[in-house]
């Protein structure tokens, strides 16, 4: 992991440069059930005074990547760095640990996170917002409202496309990925409730296949 004094220099006086690298898990906030939770959290540090790098940064997406960035600009670049997150939505869902949504051990609320923690501890503006287009050093918001920025964090996850054989809103709704359990099924279920259904109903004459995409794809672990 990078420390502060590799990344300052990295940035240069008055340049503000972004180096991240690993899969360091951003503190988010507060957990809808914060007793029962067991999600791993990094250590938090008091935001420094400005260390000479100054500027503006926008970060797009408030999973673990775009939290992270957002999370270390502020711990490692000071109070010089203006760091602005823009997350459509309120909650973010950890995607670890859903498996045991399936199996009845967790509930969808338990893996719930907020940004709560980014704003009043690390001074992390949030926006919640979707982005609507990327203009020069300007974004723009759904609501047309724009964001300057000096450098640009582009971290909007992934989306998935209905499979070409699944056809219909219906059958949409039978053929579940789970991959990203919190998105959306066509009729607005969380497809990591519509999987722990169907695996619910299934009886002896029923078949469950269980694949993975082929390499290279998004964590290998999993």
């Amino acid at each position: 992991m990078m420390n502060r004094r590799k990344f300052l220099a990295q940035m240069g006086v008055g340049m503000l440069g972004v180096s991240m690298a690993g899969s360091l898990w951003a503190e988010r906030g507060e957990s809808a059930s914060r007793s029962s939770s067991t999600l791993p959290r990094t250590s938090s540090g008091a935001v420094p005074g400005n260390t000479g790098a100054n500027g503006k940064v926008v970060v797009i997406g408030g999973g673990m990547a775009g939290t992270t960035v957002a999370k270390y600009l502020r711990l490692w670049g000071g109070s010089g760095v203006e760091v602005t997150l823009v997350e459509p939505n309120a909650n973010y869902y950890s995607n670890i640990f859903s498996n045991m949504i399936l199996t009845g051990e967790k509930t969808r609320s338990q893996l719930a996170f907020n940004y709560g923690a980014l704003a009043s501890k690390y001074g992390v503006t949030l926006v919640t917002k979707s982005v609507k287009a990327i203009e020069s050093h300007q974004v723009v918001l759904d609501d047309g409202n724009k964001l300057p920025f000096d450098r640009l964090v582009i971290a909007p996850g992934i989306q998935f496309d209905a499979l070409p054989m699944s056809g219909s809103a219906g059958n949409q709704d039978r053929v579940v990925h789970a991959w990203n359990g919190f998105s959306k099924t066509a009729s607005g279920q969380y497809q990591i409730d519509a999987l722990q259904a169907q695996i619910k109903a299934m009886t002896k004459q029923d078949t469950f296949i269980l694949t993975i995409p082929a390499k290279p794809y998004r964590c290998p672990p999993g």
